[in-house]
C-alpha cells in the first residue's frame, strides 16, 4: 500500500503569524491563570512555597473612586454664607478721592447674628481705617474697627445686621492627617467667592524640633494645610467635614478652633481681648525628650533661654514668682501637665490677675510657687 504525503511549504508571514496567534493565546492563557486561578490556588501551603504572590499594579486611576463621605460642596455653601470679603482704606475708598490709597481685600466670618466679624490685623491695618464688609449675597456694609488681640493676629469688626449665619466652633485635636477641609476667599462678585480644598498635614500639637521654645506671652501652635493658603485667604476659616471651624488664616499660621472659640468667649465677657501674661518661655517635654535629659517626670515645661531672649523675662509674673532657667514645671493648679493639659491652653483661658499654681523641680529639689498674671 502506498502512502501519500502532503508537503507542506512555510514562508516567512504563514511563520510570523503562527508566532503572533501563539504569543496572543500564551497572554490571554496567563492572564486567565494569574486573576482566576492562581489566586484561589495560593491558599494552598505546596502551592504557595512554589509560586510566590504577585503584586498586583492599578494602573487605570480614572477607574478608581474613593468615597470618603465628604460633601465639599455642601461645605463650601455653607462656609460661603457666613463668610465676608472685609475692604480697609487707609485713606479715602473712591477711586475719585485725593486721598484714595489701594484699600487692602481679606476676608472675616461671623461670629454672632448680630454682626460681629472675626477677621485679623492685617486685613484692618488700624482702627483709624475705613473698613467696608460685603456678605457673599452682594449685601455691603460699614464696619467699625471693636478690638484687636494683644496676643495673636485676631481682630474683631461690627456691622449694623441682624440674623445672620454665623459659624460653628469645634477641636482641632479631633482631626486627622490627610482629613479634608474647606475654606473660602473674599470676592465682590456675589456668590464668588473662591474655594479651596486643602488636606490637614501637621496638627497643632506637634513637636518636631527640639528644642520646641514657647513663649506663655503668644501663640505658639498651628495647624499646617496643603497646599499652603496665601494671604488672599487671611481672615479665612477652615472647615471640617461637619461644617465646623477648626482653623483660622492668618500671616502667622492657623489657628485652631479651640482657641478662637477661647477668644470670643474672652471677648463676649470682658468687652474687649483681655490676655495675660507669666512672662518667661520654655520648652515642651515629652517622654522621649525627659529620657533624653533624665528628668523627674515624663512630661511639663522646662525654662530655657532661646532666640536671644532670656527664660525669665526682668520684672514679669514669672520673675516676682521667683522662677529661673532651668526651672521643670510639672504640674499646674494641681494637674499635671501632659499632652492634652499643656501651658499654653492654661494661658489661653486666664486672665489677667488669675493665681497659677506651679509645681516644679529645680535641680533635683521640688518646690512650688504661685504666679499672679500680668496683662498684656
Amino acid at each position: 500500500m502506498t502512502f501519500w504525503k502532503k508537503e507542506i511549504k512555510f514562508n516567512r508571514l504563514n511563520l510570523l503569524g503562527l508566532l503572533l496567534l501563539a504569543f496572543i493565546l500564551s497572554g490571554f492563557a496567563s492572564g486567565f491563570f494569574m486573576n482566576f486561578v492562581f489566586p484561589q490556588l495560593a491558599d494552598f501551603p505546596l502551592f504557595a512555597r512554589l509560586v510566590p504572590r504577585f503584586t498586583v499594579v492599578i494602573n487605570k486611576t480614572e477607574e478608581i473612586h474613593v468615597d470618603d463621605g465628604v460633601n465639599l460642596t455642601k461645605l463650601y455653601g455653607n462656609l460661603r454664607a457666613s463668610t465676608m470679603t472685609v475692604i480697609s482704606a487707609e485713606g479715602g475708598i473712591n477711586p475719585f478721592e485725593k486721598s484714595f490709597k489701594n484699600p487692602t481685600i481679606g476676608t472675616g466670618v461671623v461670629v454672632t447674628s448680630d454682626g460681629l466679624i472675626l477677621t485679623t490685623k492685617k486685613n484692618l491695618g488700624s482702627y483709624k481705617n475705613t473698613v467696608k464688609a460685603v456678605l457673599s449675597d452682594g449685601r455691603t456694609f460699614d464696619a467699625t474697627v471693636t478690638a484687636f488681640d494683644s496676643r495673636s493676629e485676631l481682630a474683631l469688626i461690627k456691622i449694623p445686621a441682624a440674623n445672620l449665619p454665623v459659624v460653628q466652633f469645634g477641636n482641632s485635636a479631633d482631626l486627622v492627617i490627610g482629613q479634608k477641609l474647606v475654606t473660602v476667599g473674599p470676592d465682590l462678585i456675589p456668590f464668588g467667592n473662591p474655594g479651596v480644598e486643602a488636606e490637614l498635614v501637621k496638627n497643632a500639637d506637634v513637636i518636631a524640633t527640639y528644642p520646641k521654645i514657647f513663649l506663655t506671652d503668644s501663640v505658639n501652635s498651628y495647624l499646617s494645610v496643603s497646599p499652603d493658603l496665601e494671604n488672599e485667604f487671611w481672615g479665612s476659616a477652615v472647615l471640617d467635614s461637619k461644617s465646623r471651624v477648626i482653623g483660622f488664616v492668618t500671616d502667622s499660621g492657623i489657628l485652631t478652633g479651640e482657641f478662637l472659640l477661647s477668644s470670643l468667649n474672652n471677648y463676649l465677657a470682658n468687652g474687649k481681648f483681655s490676655r495675660p501674661s507669666a512672662g518667661f518661655q520654655y520648652a515642651i517635654i515629652t517622654p522621649p525628650i525627659s529620657g533624653i535629659l533624665h528628668l523627674p517626670k515624663s512630661e511639663g515645661a522646662l525654662l530655657l533661654a532661646g532666640s536671644g531672649k532670656p527664660a525669665v523675662v526682668a520684672n514679669s509674673a514669672a520673675a516676682r514668682a521667683g522662677l529661673r532657667e532651668g526651672d521643670f514645671i510639672y504640674r499646674v493648679n494641681g494637674r499635671d501637665l501632659s499632652a492634652d493639659y499643656t501651658l499654653e491652653k492654661v494661658m489661653n483661658e486666664a486672665r489677667p490677675g488669675d493665681k497659677i499654681e506651679i509645681a516644679f523641680y529645680r535641680g533635683s529639689q521640688e518646690t512650688t510657687a504661685v504666679i499672679i498674671l500680668g496683662s498684656l
